[in-house]
C-alpha cells in the first residue's frame, strides 16, 4: 500500500543546504569582487594610456611635452597671484573632446579664481569626464579627476625654502608651471619617465563639500596649479596639476594641514600600489613597496639615474 506522507526535506536537511549555499556564496564572493576589481584595473589602465598617448600627440604637435599648466603673464595674474590653463584643460582636443575644449573660456582662468567660479565656464566646469577617472576610486564627485601629473620629487626645496607655504616643492620631474620641454631634455629616457599617475588622496583645496578642511575632498578635473608674482619657483603651487614622489605610494597626510598640501602622495584604491604612464606611452602598475630611491627617480627628467625595470616592483 502507498504511503500519502509528504517527502518534503526535514528542518535539518534545509538547515544543511542552507549552510552550504551560504559556505558556496562565502567563497565566490570574494571572486566575484576580485575580477571585478581586475577589470576596473584594467579600465583605469586603458585611460592613462589614453592620457598617455595624447601627451605624445602634443608632443609631436609643439614639439614639447606639456607644462602641468600654461599662464600667460600679466593678464592672467589677479593681485598678487597668477593661475592659467591646467593640462588636463590642455588635453582635451587630443582626448576626443574638441567641443568641450571650445567652450572652455581660457580668458578668466585667473588670479585665485577656480574656473566653477567664473559664470563662462560652469557648464564646462561640471561635465563628468570619464577618462580622467578611475573607475575604482569611490569618490561621488561627478566631476573630480582621479590623475596628476608627475612633478618629480627627488630632489625639493629646502625646509626653509617651501613652496609658498603649502609644502616642499619639486620641479625635477615633466610637469611644471610655465615649462615645456622638448624631447631632448628627457635624458633619462621616455621609458624610465613617469608622466602621469593616480591618486585618490585628499587634496585641502578642493571640491565642496571639504574643500578648505584637513579631511579635504577630490579636485574638480579642471583644478589647476597657481605662483605668485613672478612665477617662480619659490612659490609654485602644482598639487592641483600635478603631484610628486616625496612620499611613498598609498600614503596618508590626512588630516591635511595647509603647510603640506603640495606634498600630496600619489595613490589608488587598487591593492598595493598604483597605476602610472610613462612618456612613451607604456603604463605599469607601481606597488606600494617600491624603493623610495628608484620611485623617485623614476619621477625626473634629468637624474641620471639609469633605473633597471626589475626594480620598478
Amino acid at each position: 500500500m502507498q504511503s500519502n506522507k509528504s517527502q518534503g526535506f526535514t528542518l535539518v536537511e534545509l538547515l544543511t543546504v542552507i549552510a552550504i549555499i551560504g559556505i558556496l556564496v562565502a567563497l565566490l564572493l570574494p571572486a566575484v569582487q576580485s575580477a571585478r576589481e581586475v577589470a576596473r584595473r584594467l579600465e583605469c589602465a586603458n585611460h592613462l594610456k589614453q592620457i598617455g598617448l595624447a601627451i605624445l600627440q602634443y608632443e609631436q604637435m609643439e614639439e614639447a611635452y606639456p607644462a602641468s599648466d600654461s599662464i600667460v603673464r600679466p593678464s592672467q595674474c589677479l593681485g598678487s597671484g597668477c593661475r592659467g590653463t591646467p593640462v588636463w584643460v590642455i588635453l582635451l582636443p587630443y582626448l576626443e573632446n574638441q567641443n568641450l575644449y571650445d567652450t572652455f573660456d581660457r580668458t578668466v582662468l585667473s588670479g585665485w579664481s577656480a574656473p566653477s567660479h567664473e559664470e563662462s565656464n560652469y557648464p564646462a566646469a561640471k561635465t563628468q569626464i570619464s577618462v580622467y577617472q578611475c573607475p575604482s576610486a569611490t569618490w561621488s564627485h561627478t566631476n573630480r579627476r582621479d590623475y596628476f601629473g608627475v612633478r618629480g620629487g627627488k630632489t625639493v626645496a629646502s625646509s626653509t625654502v617651501p613652496g609658498g607655504g603649502t609644502g616642499r616643492a619639486a620641479q625635477d620631474g615633466l610637469m611644471i608651471i610655465n615649462r615645456w620641454l622638448p624631447a631632448a631634455y628627457l635624458t633619462d629616457g621616455a621609458s624610465q619617465t613617469l608622466a602621469v599617475g593616480e591618486s585618490v588622496h585628499a587634496e585641502r583645496y578642493g571640491l565642496v563639500p571639504g574643500n578648505n578642511t584637513s579631511s579635504g575632498s577630490p579636485v574638480g578635473w579642471y583644478f589647476g596649479g597657481d605662483c605668485l608674482k613672478p612665477c617662480g619657483f619659490r612659490r609654485m603651487s602644482l598639487r592641483r596639476s600635478s603631484r610628486m614622489t616625496r612620499w611613498p605610494i598609498n600614503s596618508n597626510l590626512v588630516p591635511i594641514a595647509h603647510s603640506e598640501t603640495d606634498e600630496v602622495p600619489f595613490s589608488s584604491e587598487h591593492p598595493g600600489g598604483a597605476q602610472f604612464v610613462f612618456v612613451d606611452g607604456h603604463v605599469s602598475m607601481l606597488a606600494e613597496t617600491i624603493n623610495l630611491t628608484v620611485y623617485q627617480s623614476l619621477s625626473t627628467v634629468a637624474d641620471g639615474d639609469d633605473v633597471d625595470a626589475a626594480t620598478f616592483n
